[in-house]
């Protein structure tokens, strides 16, 4: 998975809205999830232009410009045939709320997409839930929205969202950075896990819009169809091998393995919302509480995929240890899984432990 990282423009994400999403150790139940995703938005980088002289930081200033104009292109907007992020940077910077503020703020992106025909609301909540409605609510009427980021410094596109086909719980979405050129699929939990400032209560954008989840539509519907649902990526397993069942005496660690392949259509990525791990049967907490446990991840996950990217077909390994605590012999059941996303296959994986 790309990572979205941190820019010097002004606004911030709304994507706190995630925050109530992240779905624990605990995998949801299996279900389908299907995508929304608005057609037709493109990509625009706030790089293409230099900063205007003078301009105080290293950063261009035009996350906010390039991301109106993606938003404002997807209802037929024509930009500006010179200098373009300059020129709808200038037209916004007009309608800010404060001035001397590094860049534009809601009130600032509302006025420029108002100057281009649009109604330029401005979507301002306290409650996450609410806003979390709302954005999606915009998104299933075929509107993306410019969504503010990291306390103040960032404008961002979403485009679309996924959600659990049978209880309607959103489990990602779609967005496009201006700033580092990723555009794709972003899971909650990979939000909440590991972008912890789209995740802020602190999340606004420009000094008085902060302590709210703020997002700015240039049209409020544009009516037509409800977007088609895309092919969505898959998590499926199979057991490949495993280590021999280790003997250990009392006192003493042993490493293991086990190792699956990946037979479903989405790539395994170490580190994001796709990593796979081997965990314990039923989340079991059993072995880490008695001790058995020797630097596993979690009490109820042993390991996580070695490999960085383990794609359809290839085979992924989980290497770990155990310790010998108690005399005896105990199997150790084990299962993949996509923590935030899906268990899978439950092939009766196991490695009985004996300790003498």
């Amino acid at each position: 998975m790309a990572h979205i990282r941190r820019s010097a423009c002004l606004l911030i994400c709304l994507l706190v809205v995630f925050g109530g999403l992240l779905l624990g150790g605990r995998p949801a139940a299996a279900a389908s999830t299907v995508s929304m995703t608005v057609p037709g938005v493109p990509y625009v980088s706030q790089l293409t232009e230099p900063s205007p002289a003078g301009w105080r930081t290293a950063t261009t200033p035009y996350c906010a410009a390039a991301s109106s104009l993606s938003v404002m292109a997807t209802f037929g907007l024509v930009p500006p045939a010179v200098n373009p992020l300059q020129t709808i940077f200038n037209v916004g910077y007009v309608g800010n709320s404060l001035r001397g503020e590094a860049g534009l703020d809601p009130a600032g992106v509302s006025y420029l997409m108002k100057f281009y025909g649009g109604e330029g609301r401005v979507h301002m909540y306290t409650n996450k839930w609410v806003a979390l409605t709302e954005l999606v609510g915009r998104l299933n009427a075929r509107v993306p929205v410019v969504i503010f980021a990291e306390a103040g410094y960032h404008a961002e596109v979403v485009y679309g969202y996924q959600a659990n086909a049978a209880t309607g719980e959103v489990t990602g979405i779609y967005g496009q950075d201006p700033l580092t050129g990723f555009r794709g699929f972003v899971s909650a939990n990979d939000f909440m896990s590991q972008y912890h400032w789209w995740g802020s209560s602190f999340s606004s954008a420009g000094s008085l819009w902060r302590g709210n989840y703020v997002f700015v539509s240039y049209r409020e519907f544009a009516g037509g169809p409800t977007p088609a649902p895309r092919n969505v990526p898959s998590y499926h397993s199979a057991w490949v091998g495993q280590s021999a069942y280790p003997a250990i005496s009392a006192g003493a660690s042993a490493p293991v393995f086990v190792q699956v392949k990946n037979t479903g259509t989405a790539t395994w990525v170490k580190g994001s919302g796709t990593e796979a791990r081997i965990g314990a049967v039923g989340d079991d907490v059993t072995f880490a509480q008695l001790g058995f446990a020797d630097g596993w991840l979690l009490s109820s996950r042993p390991a996580a995929q070695t490999e960085a990217l383990v794609a359809p077909g290839q085979v992924a390994t989980f290497n770990f240890s155990v310790k010998g605590v108690r005399l005896g012999s105990y199997p150790l059941r084990l299962r993949p899984v996509i923590d935030g996303i899906t268990w899978m296959e439950d092939q009766g994986i196991f490695l009985q432990i004996t300790v003498n």
